[in-house]
């Protein structure tokens, strides 16, 4: 309960506002009006956005009900952008007869010219919005959301409030989905019923990380702000909601927003705070099928400094996803390892009483959550000497190896191979099947310490199958089984 605490005040943001066409040339030069609400110094038109220099935003593209339109979802801006998020809605399709294909390709097209906004000059939003996204949508607009993430593949995440089957069907497209998903439903939606709609969407995505929630005696149009077009057909029908409007979208948000963050901010306590309210939850039923979605990562750039006759500082980088690190250590020439135990979220600690003159191993690991179930592995070893009467202490040098993780493990054949590299060494990975024949070959030249790559064998029979990962002189080779 201490992160919710943490993350029920997290910083807040202005909220700013400003009105762009985009023109889609591979689409016949397709205008898209969208209007884009965003973190801003000030609320307003068109003002400058929060933020000190440097900091970027991540995107929420949001696509609308059928015969809706933005302004029915003020309640989902004002508690998205407050919490440091773009959010742009496109007006296009807003009629009782929409093109649902094209309204996809607008969702998944308007990811990439917002985040261009950001490598332009001169613009509103240049050097604002950073390469994480989010496409998300209610009723067709929570199926297009779904359906755009076959046309748009650096989509980060998707979110879906209470979808409708649409043309194209957005059950037929779910198999090809493969980005983390997760769809919100109303216990009580008798405008799109579970079973032919969001369940059934639901059961057939592609994704490796899945999760539909379930407000119990919640509605389809509540997630919206009141709106003629669709409280007239859920008015008609039954089960009428047994929740309140405000009540839905409190329920929605506490869901969604720590899902944006871990998903769109690298923040892993909000997946402990998403989970943990997910299993204690009286106003929600849910599914899941995430597979160690944290990656708990071993700390790089390990070294030793300040070494003398008995003492000796150990350092090492930070991660993104840290409760404490736990520290251990030994005489190089005994088999049993010290525990130092944890030391929180530093990244250096001074060893003291060693003995002089004396060779030491030490190792560090991350733990990731409050609960100490999820540590990443002790990674390789660091030797040092102490000072003696004669030599100066000194660390043996080793090459630090990269530590890599793939996730999940077993999988349908999708998986990623992620690591926090210590240098932007070239590396290609090669994946092998149970007798030897190479069925994957890939070249990758890093621009980022934290590596997430992707890798899809889905089309290969089940079985056992070796990821060869090599990284200069370092090999890593792991043993990965397709359901």
């Amino acid at each position: 309960m201490i992160f919710s605490l943490v993350f029920s005040f997290a910083q807040t943001y202005n909220i700013g506002h400003t009105t762009i066409v985009f023109n889609d040339a591979a689409r016949g030069n397709r205008n898209i009006q969208t209007e884009v609400f965003y973190p801003a110094a000030n609320a307003g038109e068109n003002v400058p956005f929060a933020g000190v220099a440097g900091q970027q935003f991540p995107v929420v593209v949001f696509g609308h009900g059928l015969g809706m339109i933005y302004s029915a979802y003020e309640s989902i801006w004002q508690s998205i952008v407050a919490q440091g998020y773009i959010i742009a809605f496109p007006k296009t399709e807003s009629s009782l007869t929409p093109d649902q294909a094209n309204f996809a390709k607008d969702l998944a097209f308007l990811v990439n010219a917002i985040q261009g906004q950001s490598s332009m000059q001169g613009t509103l939003f240049t050097g604002k919005v950073n390469t994480k996204s989010c496409v998300m949508g209610h009723d067709i607009g929570g199926a297009c959301a779904l359906i755009a993430g076959q046309y748009n593949p650096n989509i980060t995440t998707i979110a879906s409030l209470a979808p409708s089957e649409t043309d194209p069907s957005a059950v037929a497209s779910a198999p090809g989905i493969s980005q983390a998903s997760i769809i919100i439903a109303g216990g009580n939606d008798c405008v799109a019923p579970a079973a032919s709609n969001s369940t059934a969407i639901y059961n057939a995505l592609g994704a490796n990380c899945k999760t539909f929630i379930s407000i119990t005696g919640g509605s389809h149009c509540q997630f919206a702000n009141y709106n003629s077009n669709c409280n007239a057909d859920e008015s008609t029908c039954t089960p009428s909601p047994s929740v309140s409007r405000a009540m839905q979208q409190k329920i929605t948000m506490r869901f969604l927003l720590p899902w944006l963050s871990y998903k769109l901010k690298n923040d892993c306590h909000a997946w402990f705070i998403f989970k943990e309210d997910l299993e204690t939850a009286i106003d929600v039923t849910y599914q899941q099928a995430c597979d160690n979605p944290v990656l708990c990562i071993n700390p790089a750039g390990k070294k030793t400094t300040d070494i003398n006759i008995n003492s000796a500082k150990l350092r090492w980088r930070n991660v993104n996803c840290v409760s404490t690190y736990e520290l251990r250590y030994k005489l190089s020439s005994s088999p049993v390892w010290i525990n130092v135990g944890t030391v929180g979220t530093v990244t250096s600690y001074n060893l003291t009483n060693l003995q002089i003159g004396i060779s030491y191993d030490w190792a560090v690991r991350t733990v990731c959550d409050d609960d100490a179930t999820l540590n990443s592995g002790w990674g390789t070893k660091k030797t040092f000497a102490t000072a003696s009467a004669k030599d100066g202490g000194y660390e043996v040098y080793s090459p630090e190896e990269n530590e890599f993780l793939i996730n999940p493990n077993p999988s349908n054949g999708k998986f990623q191979v992620t690591s926090v590299l210590n240098d932007f060494t070239p590396l290609s990975i090669q994946v092998y099947n149970c007798i030897g024949k190479k069925v994957v070959e890939s070249s990758i030249k890093p621009k980022e310490q934290d590596l997430a790559f992707a890798i899809d064998i889905s089309n290969e029979p089940s079985g056992i199958y070796f990821v060869r990962i090599n990284c200069g002189e370092q090999i890593n080779t792991q043993r990965i089984i397709k359901r």
